[in-house]
């Protein structure tokens, strides 16, 4: 039996320890069947560790300096022979609505990694933080020059008629650059009533007129953008509001798309894939608001399309057979029966031991 196991984090193992655990266990109850462990994540927390399991001896993972300010990510770098990944999060883990903030400490992280050593492969991976300036600030840090201030957020953008991008294309010329975006962020407009600034506005409660101002500011800068050389269709693109900042990125040229596609590629799982009998997939829990993640998204999506039946190992189940079968999923299988009670979830005592035990017990009933 051919078994591929993907993992997303579990408890307070990473991605790379739950996958290993799951397999081990596996392995015990079958030696004979035929394994392939793959850490997973999405966008965010976890996606620059599980790419660093991935890859294996040869990672380089740091943290880049960024102003000590509440509204600036946190950024991340991995790098391999060929490969850079900059991972930026919002350092208080919330999107806020602030009109100030500026993506500009993104474009110099990026700049900085190509500028010391110019990798083939720059992969830039996002989450929605205080930025929403469509990624000007973040042209700034590359280098781009405008008429007006590109690093000072969204309403600053009115002022701007025109972008010089002569810096930033010898950066960028002959690189493979992809952006990675929450699932959730894949469809966001940049401009309308759907867009951006409308959607992040109303959440916050701005005032209407402030979010008009907003959205009118920021398709100023496309406009700009779209006339220095941007991908003219970047701007009405689905995803082109994606984390308040990708915008700009695919007006470049990025491609877009999520972690576990992207991890999904880089580990060449498409034989795997489809050499496979069984797709097993561990998650932290399953549960009608989560669904499992985007992990088990993905991995149902791909097995789906290859008719290849999807299991669930995970340290919660909270939905029954109909719900899961909804999801692709063929059968799920909990270390706890139920979630902690509230105030008492302890994460952390889960640990790769019990992993192992469940998917032991597990693999016996489907061993062929």
């Amino acid at each position: 039996m051919r078994v591929l196991v993907v993992s997303g984090t579990v408890g307070a193992l990473s991605a790379d320890d739950s996958a290993q655990a799951i397999a081990a266990g596996w392995r015990e109850a079958d030696p004979a069947a035929q394994l392939a462990a793959v850490p997973m994540a999405g966008a965010g927390l976890g996606f620059d560790r599980a790419l660093a399991d991935l890859l294996g001896p040869g990672v380089e993972l740091s943290v880049a300096a960024v102003a000590d300010d509440s509204a600036a990510p946190v950024i991340t770098v991995l790098r391999t022979a060929q490969t850079a990944v900059v991972t930026a999060t919002p350092a208080s883990g919330e999107e806020v609505w602030c009109p100030g903030a500026s993506s500009e400490p993104i474009g110099r992280a990026i700049r900085a990694v190509i500028e010391d050593d110019r990798p083939q492969r720059l992969i830039l991976a996002i989450t929605p933080g205080a930025a929403h300036d469509a990624g000007a600030g973040l042209l700034r840090g590359l280098g781009a020059l405008a008429d007006g201030e590109l690093g000072a957020g969204t309403t600053a953008l009115a002022e701007i008629d025109r972008i010089d991008l002569r810096r930033v294309r010898p950066l960028l010329d002959g690189l493979e650059l992809i952006l990675v975006v929450p699932t959730a962020e894949r469809d966001p407009h940049l401009l309308g009533l759907r867009g951006l600034s409308a959607q992040r506005g109303r959440a916050a409660g701005m005032d209407p007129a402030a979010i008009l101002a907003a959205d009118a500011a920021i398709e100023r800068f496309a406009a700009a953008l779209t006339a220095a050389g941007g991908v003219p269709e970047a701007a009405s693109a689905a995803g082109s509001g994606a984390c308040g900042f990708a915008y700009s990125l695919l007006a470049l040229g990025a491609e877009p798309t999520t972690g576990p596609e992207a991890i999904r590629r880089l580990a060449g799982l498409e034989q795997s894939l489809r050499q496979s009998d069984l797709v097993v997939v561990g998650c932290d829990s399953l549960d009608f608001a989560s669904r499992g993640g985007e992990v088990l998204a993905a991995a149902t999506a791909w097995a789906g399309d290859l008719l290849i039946p999807v299991l669930v190992i995970a340290d919660t189940v909270q939905i029954g057979n109909r719900e899961m079968r909804a999801l692709g999923v063929e059968a799920a299988h909990a270390v706890r029966p139920s979630a902690p009670a509230l105030g008492n979830a302890q994460p952390g005592e889960l640990g790769a031991v019990d992993l192992q035990r469940l998917a032991r017990r597990v693999a016996r009933s489907w061993r062929g």
